[in-house]
């Protein structure tokens, strides 16, 4: 099932409508100019971005009770227990944390950090873990393969893996804008690197934090544009394949002790 809500143009639907409170001028609502606005360069007030994130919680509320609703019709069919259930999103949604809204054209962690709900058939013994490694959506296909007795090998591995080993580990992530010039997203426990291919501009945050932390954190950019161009050079040479983790074994013995100190690792 595919949900576009909360998704542009975000419009609530009654009775969610004004669920989380009402906008100044109801009949010149922010979020049906917002694509105008955005456009032209508006500089958003705070009053501007509250009513935008009003608007998109109304409709996270929407889409929750639809799914209350799939889940209740699987409960009382009596087909819940034994189902397999994906709950994702393709992208998450930049709510002028960094001076941006919307998706696709920027990578910060608030559009790449998304929902992953796995409930498996009762029989299967797995519910209930909480995975603390990042792990990325294009995991799902062989996850599901896996399930049903087939291995594939492709980019990306099955999470019934991770499963027997759910604590923060060194696999990484990226992801990309749509933009022609591409900005990538590493991440890597916690820490989200952007790296801007036309400018070769650097971006760091931890986890979801707002401020740039590449001057008080060099080592950590240097870790992971190095992994990053790794990754990319994989690519380019259409050689993926398996899982991508950080091989700290394979860092210059400084870089290590400096990343050690620095309490980055153990």
């Amino acid at each position: 099932l595919h949900f576009l809500e909360p998704h542009l143009p975000i419009i609530p639907l009654p009775p969610y409508l004004n669920m989380f409170g009402k906008p100044k001028d109801e009949k010149n609502r922010v979020i049906d100019r917002i694509i105008d606005l955005i456009g032209a360069g508006h500089d958003f007030s705070d009053e501007e971005i509250s009513e935008i994130i009003n608007d998109y919680d109304s409709t996270i509320a929407y889409v929750d009770n639809e799914v209350g609703t799939l889940l209740k019709g699987l409960k009382d069919q009596g087909m819940y227990d034994e189902s397999l259930i994906f709950f994702l999103s393709d992208h998450g949604e930049a709510l002028y944390e960094h001076q941006v809204f919307s998706h696709g054209s920027n990578v910060y962690p608030e559009t790449m950090h998304v929902p992953l709900l796995i409930k498996f058939p009762a029989s299967m013994g797995l519910n209930g873990l909480r995975i603390k490694r990042f792990v990325q959506l294009h995991s799902i296909y062989p996850t599901i393969a896996d399930i049903f007795g087939t291995r594939l090998t492709m980019d990306g591995t099955s999470l019934l893996e991770t499963l027997g080993n759910p604590d923060i580990g060194d696999d990484f992530t990226v992801g990309r804008s749509f933009t022609e010039a591409a900005i990538y997203n590493i991440a890597f426990r916690k820490w989200f690197l952007l790296y801007h291919m036309n400018s070769n501009q650097r971006e760091l945050y931890y986890h979801l934090g707002q401020k740039d932390l590449k001057r008080e954190n060099p080592e950590m950019v240097k870790l992971l544009e190095s992994y990053l161009f790794r990754w990319y050079d994989r690519i380019q040479k259409n050689s993926l394949g398996g899982s991508l983790k950080i091989d700290l074994k394979d860092l210059p013995t400084e870089q290590l002790e400096n990343l050690k100190s620095l309490g980055y690792i153990d």
